[in-house]
């Protein structure tokens, strides 16, 4: 679940107070049964889906995670692993799709997170790496014969934020290279966008920041760099933030959250000619997306509901199962979107939250949250 569902939710309490609540009414221990859906992924021949699902752990006063799968057509979800006392995290499929790589912190308490591998199907999973400071992240590599990281150099790299792009061989005594050169920030890590390949191995499609001094006033811009050559062209002229680029499998378009006036929608994007088409549509916040083949997977919810995953067809989104079935017994607050001008004329958008079985002409207590600003 987003950061800001979370907070709707909490303002959705506070609105709601009541010396005993019914059961209708989504009470505080209700936050602690939400269930947090993450990181989905879709096996190479399309399927299966595997994902975390991340829930408390009232007793020790923690959040865990543990990993599931579901077939494509929405049968057989079944719970991978069933840890209470570690978190497995970032499931990948290998090439074959005959194993799930994963993160983990078991091992005992001072453990740290590495990669782990069991198959497909369940079973025993085994460590394959023992770093020692562990792992934040790692990927499959399409055909190993490259690695794509982010990283940022200079005289003291502590003070800018040029991030770019480099390729090393991964073997011994490889020598890495430069691969982007633009003035300004390639990928900032705060952005949690990966450098994605293209399908024949020759392009790579990433986010595009400003200079230093923009870094609060622009959106990331989405970009493809040429691996032979370096060359960089902006895939789209769009004014909007962009996340999470992955490429359609015809090589020709791109998949990416893109950003709108309170919402978030699952796009398409045309490299011959920019164009951005929409996959979702209505009052939905997309945070993450799978794609194998023709097939793709959104993970996306509302302001009055958590995120959860959906197949995206022709016909609209088809629900692949959800984890807080029990959220329909409750009755939560509407949100509705609201628009006024500011005192120089600037149009604000925002969201009013009104206490349930609202009375219109009677005065209650409000409370504003605003977004932190300058953008």
């Amino acid at each position: 679940m987003t950061r800001y569902a979370i907070g709707l939710l909490a303002l959705l309490l506070l609105l709601q107070a009541h010396a005993e609540a019914p059961a209708d009414r989504f009470g505080p221990a209700d936050l602690d049964r939400i269930a947090a859906v993450a990181e989905p992924e879709l096996s190479p021949d399309g399927e299966h889906l595997v994902y975390s699902v991340t829930t408390t752990n009232v007793e020790a006063d923690k959040r865990q995670s543990d990993l599931w799968r579901v077939r494509y057509d929405g049968r057989e979800r079944v719970q991978l692993t069933r840890t209470p006392e570690h978190g497995e995290s970032q499931p990948r499929w290998s090439p074959d799709g005959g194993s799930l790589a994963f993160l983990s912190d078991r091992g005992g308490e001072d453990a740290k997170t590495q990669v782990w591998l069991m198959p497909t199907l369940g079973g025993e999973a085994r460590r394959v790496t023992e770093l020692p400071e562990g792992v934040e992240d790692y990927a499959w590599s399409p055909d190993g014969t490259q690695i794509a990281y982010v990283t940022k150099r200079g005289t003291d790299p502590d003070r800018h934020l040029n991030f770019d792009i480099y390729l090393i061989e991964p073997r011994a005594g490889a020598v890495e290279r430069q691969l982007t050169r633009f003035e300004g920030t390639d990928l900032n890590p705060e952005w949690e966008t990966r450098p994605a390949w293209s399908p024949d191995g020759k392009r790579i499609a990433y986010l595009q920041g400003g200079e230093d001094k923009w870094v609060y006033y622009a959106p990331a811009r989405l970009a493809v760099v040429d691996v032979a050559s370096g060359k960089e062209t902006l895939a789209t002229d769009l004014d909007r933030w962009i996340a999470k680029p992955r490429w359609a499998r015809d090589g020709r378009s791109l998949y990416a959250l893109v950003e709108e006036s309170r919402v978030t929608h699952l796009s398409k994007v045309m490299l011959d000619d920019k164009r951005v088409t929409p996959l979702t549509s209505g009052p939905r916040f997309d945070v993450e997306f799978a794609a194998s083949g023709d097939r793709l997977v959104v993970l996306g919810g509302g302001d009055d509901r958590p995120a959860d995953l959906a197949a995206v067809e022709p016909r609209g989104l088809r629900a692949l199962g959800a984890h807080n079935e029990w959220l329909a017994g409750k009755r939560l607050a509407p949100v509705e979107d609201v628009s006024f001008r500011s005192a120089d004329g600037t149009e604000i958008h925002g969201f009013l939250v009104k206490p349930l079985d609202y009375v219109a002409g009677r005065r209650y207590p409000t409370i504003l949250r605003l977004h932190g600003g300058p953008v």
